[in-house]
């Protein structure tokens, strides 16, 4: 079993009660990840058994949804409950939703929406605890592409805004000490973030990243490949692609245009992190501590592999 040597090397050892709870969550994926399959799931029910004892308690839509009598101790118990899509939380009050009251030693952080991609905004709430698992799950997503924290990524996602701190009118953008706010910079220190307009034309934010020579850059592979016929004398250390579908054919593209590592991210606000690029192949590892993933028929059964259904998410810490 290998033991991951990357908070050792980047942690600034800055102390505070959630960066514990990161450093905790992490030490426990990299033990975890190394188990077999079996081990794996009988944690992920654990997990999903304290979840639905507290959501039925707790949460007025689940006391209604869960019958009183449920229990869960294996995984066909777990698909035995009702599954709520999207619209179901959409279309109720949020409070309806909501935990009346939180378990010891969790708070809510901050509140978010979703992107309204397929419709339906949903806000969500992230606590603490939420939250220290995610950024578990970034650090090995950044352990396995060996990624180093400390270098410069053109972030390409959201419009730019010109009273942002950190404007640079040359870049469209702001130039900050980041790629992200969260406590993964405080964990680990950052290398500078170009945090760029998305809505530019390509040529212009082509022409900014060959300037600026960045490490990394994030951003939808359609992006990436509006932007590849432009680009020319650069080569970065790995493209991080999020925020949709990532098809063989655009990977292989991406990969004969900037000749460098392209990896995934499998995400969304409601769920939390999900799955990531493995190194070594054009799958995905599931972040299984993090969240249970399946892919379903239409009438709840499990899809046999190779066989399209429909995704099905839990995440286990919200």
């Amino acid at each position: 079993m290998r033991r991951s040597e990357f908070l050792d090397r980047h942690d600034r050892r800055l102390e505070s009660p959630f960066l514990d709870a990161i450093r905790r969550s992490f030490r426990e994926v990299d033990r975890t990840q190394w188990l077999p399959g079996e081990q794996i799931r009988k944690l992920q029910i654990a997990k999903a058994k304290r979840l639905i004892a507290f959501a039925k308690k707790r949460v007025p839509m689940y006391r209604e949804l869960y019958s009183s009598d449920a229990v869960i101790d294996s995984i066909d118990d777990f698909r035995s409950l009702p599954q709520t899509s999207r619209k179901d939380f959409a279309d109720c009050d949020i409070k309806y939703r909501t935990a009346e009251k939180l378990p010891i030693g969790q708070q809510v952080l901050f509140s978010e929406t979703t992107s309204g991609t397929t419709g339906d905004v949903v806000m969500i709430d992230r606590t603490n605890v939420l939250e220290a698992w995610r950024h578990a799950c970034i650090i090995r997503e950044c352990d396995w592409w060996n990624i180093d924290p400390n270098g410069t990524c053109a972030v390409i996602r959201m419009p730019s805004n010109k009273h942002e701190s950190g404007w640079n009118e040359e870049i469209n953008g702001t130039i900050v000490n980041h790629w992200n706010r969260d406590g993964f910079e405080l964990l680990f220190g950052s290398g500078t973030g170009y945090h760029m307009d998305a809505s530019a034309k390509p040529e212009q934010i082509a022409k900014s990243i060959i300037k600026l020579q960045p490490d990394y850059i994030q951003a939808t592979g359609t992006l990436l490949l509006s932007i590849a016929e432009y680009m020319s004398d650069y080569r970065p250390k790995a493209l991080l692609t999020i925020g949709e579908n990532l098809y063989a054919p655009m990977k292989a593209s991406l990969l004969e245009y900037f000749r460098a590592p392209v990896y995934d991210i499998y995400a969304a606000v409601e769920t939390n992190r999900t799955a990531a690029t493995c190194p070594y192949s054009d799958r995905y590892h599931v972040h299984d501590e993090n969240a249970i993933v399946e892919i379903l028929h239409d009438d709840g059964t499990p899809c046999e592999p190779g066989e399209i259904g429909n995704v099905v998410v839990t995440s286990l810490h919200n």
